[in-house]
């Protein structure tokens, strides 16, 4: 019966003796139709015999609220590797949140996210690591490892840099997509690594032609950034500087280096030692991505 929005206690309505009886009868249900949604539940006392009844109380039963997903960068994730067309043909194999991910995203919301990436190259295979922390408080990260995609003839140090630019700028917008889907301005995010050429060849405003090497990935990380919902930054830092210095005097940046650059290599050797090596992709959708670089197209 449905619920109407003034009182309803005291109110009669007629029944006829027959349809009562038949509501009663075991031959079969009163109502045999699926009920409206907005059906609620009605406390009746029967007057007069059966003829006539009232009704004393009308209220909905209790149902447990339906939990609220939290967004969550794994979900992100998941969905564009099912997806993957959709994400320049690749996504990064492993992601690890820790500590809290919220934190990370007020981290980026504010502008003090902070992303860096290194890769490592050796015997025809190609990994990166990167790892996104904020400036202060860097229990909360989130790391990515992943293998250079192409045939072992495209490999090299310059093709790791710049996978690990990609998947570093995938998983800041997945936040974003995740935790700040109608955002109206750009957070500022400063990107750093220690191959200049792939920071110069990412970020510089000057035309990338098919004939340059790794294109496929430098017309992609074009693509990403002309999509991004973030504004970066990049900066350059220099690498290997543990080899000289020991690890706890190095300035921030560079301790930020060698931890990427120690996940790269120790995921390369994890691979090249369980075998575990990942079919090669043969070019990234966005190949041609190159023709139009801030949506004009360039001859």
């Amino acid at each position: 019966m449905r619920s109407a929005s003034h009182r309803t206690a005291g109110i009669k309505r007629p029944m006829a003796a027959l349809d009562v009886a038949d509501a009663l009868s075991p031959s079969g249900p009163f109502w045999t139709k699926p009920l409206p949604d907005d059906v609620c539940r009605a406390t009746t006392q029967p007057l007069h015999g059966l003829e006539e009844f009232v009704i004393l109380g009308v209220g909905q039963e209790h149902k447990s609220p339906r939990p609220v997903p939290q967004p969550s960068l794994l979900t992100a994730w998941e969905a564009a590797s099912a997806a993957v067309d959709e994400y320049f043909g690749w996504t990064p194999e492993e992601l690890e949140i820790v500590g809290d991910e919220g934190r990370l995203v007020e981290a980026l919301l504010s502008g003090h996210l902070c992303v860096i990436s290194d890769g490592s190259y050796k015997r025809a295979l190609g990994t990166a690591a990167v790892q996104l922390l904020p400036r202060k408080g860097e229990k909360d990260r989130v790391i990515v490892r992943c293998q250079t995609p192409g045939l072992p003839q495209d490999q090299s140090a310059y093709r790791s840099e710049l996978i690990g630019l990609l998947a570093g700028i995938m998983v800041v917008d997945w936040l974003l997509q995740q935790w700040a889907p109608k955002l109206q301005s750009k957070p500022r995010v400063r990107i750093a690594c220690d191959g200049f050429s792939a920071l110069l060849n990412t970020f510089g405003d000057h035309r990338v032609s098919p004939h340059q090497a790794q294109f496929d990935l430098v017309s992609s990380l074009r693509e990403a950034l002309a999509r991004s919902k973030a504004s970066w930054e990049p900066s350059h830092v220099y690498g290997h500087l543990d080899r000289a210095t020991s690890f706890l005097s190095l300035p921030w940046w560079s301790k930020r280096n060698v931890q990427v650059d120690n996940w790269a290599v120790a995921y390369r050797h994890q691979l090249e030692a369980s075998n575990q090596l990942i079919a090669p992709n043969a070019r990234f959708f966005t190949e041609l991505a190159a023709l139009y670089i801030g949506g004009v197209k360039q001859s």
